[in-house]
């Protein structure tokens, strides 16, 4: 659950007595698509969001797991894997074709993938890089095509793909998710994203469709419930920068925070 002290107070007057800036709660504009990347345990991950009741509001789903060329996660394979664990169509799509809501869309093998003005691309040039495809540049494409409507979720995992994605959504005025690092297998990609973004909200996996659904649905910023889900997340987000701002270049020590905050 997305931990808050104060969760029984009303926001405005929780942040008056801790001198906090009110989180920035954030919609996303109508016709939204949902990004979500992982690498390192992203496949359970997956399985473990996809499996959540189909509460959200219809959208296009696009999964992408940042993964080596030679990886053992080849597109059909993550597809029959996924089916397995819901309801929604799960399949790879074909160049100019447009995402529809409650699809489930992934990558083609070695290539990545790209949306632009409103379609799938494949993009077969990865260059010289190892990992192909990339968060970074799905996110980025959504972000100059789609703008406000972009939700971008990033999760667990390594290294730091995907970072620059989510600072383009923010760019371009799109909404952005993080995993909790305390629920993540691999916790390094979740906190790099909080330092190198701005979240808008900080959330377990098996609570981000309900989050997706509050957000679509609830009117913000007046009539928040003081322990709504997505009241909680975003204060957790922004507490969660502030705890690593103060310990950048210690990532062990944002950890034990971040998991002392959860607990």
């Amino acid at each position: 659950m997305c931990s808050s002290d104060l969760a029984q107070l009303p926001a405005l007057v929780a942040d008056l007595l801790t001198g906090r800036v009110p989180p920035r709660m954030r919609q996303p504009a109508a016709d939204p698509i949902l990004l979500v990347g992982a690498s390192a345990g992203g496949v359970t991950a997956f399985r473990k969001l996809l499996s959540q009741p189909d509460v959200v509001p219809d959208m296009p789903i696009v999964l992408l797991l940042h993964r080596r060329r030679r990886s053992i996660h080849r597109g059909e394979r993550l597809s029959a894997i996924l089916r397995a664990s819901t309801n929604r169509e799960v399949r790879i799509p074909e160049d100019g074709e447009e995402p529809m809501p409650g699809v489930v869309y992934l990558p083609r093998d070695q290539h990545h993938l790209l949306l632009k003005q409103g379609r799938f691309g494949h993009e077969a040039d990865c260059g010289d890089g190892e990992w192909c495809p990339s968060i970074d540049t799905l996110f980025g494409s959504a972000a100059r095509s789609y703008g406000p409507r972009t939700i971008a979720a990033l999760l667990t995992g390594r290294l730091s793909d995907g970072v620059q994605g989510l600072r383009d959504v923010t760019a371009y005025g799109g909404i952005t998710i993080v995993q909790t690092p305390s629920d993540a297998e691999s916790p390094s990609l979740p906190i790099a994203a909080i330092e190198g973004d701005h979240p808008n909200y900080l959330v377990p996996v098996h609570d981000l469709m309900n989050l997706l659904r509050e957000i679509s649905l609830v009117p913000f910023p007046r009539g928040v419930a003081a322990d709504s889900l997505a009241l909680r997340c975003a204060r957790a987000a922004a507490e969660a920068r502030e705890r690593v701002r103060g310990h950048r270049g210690t990532t062990v020590r944002v950890q034990a925070d971040l998991d002392d905050r959860n607990d």
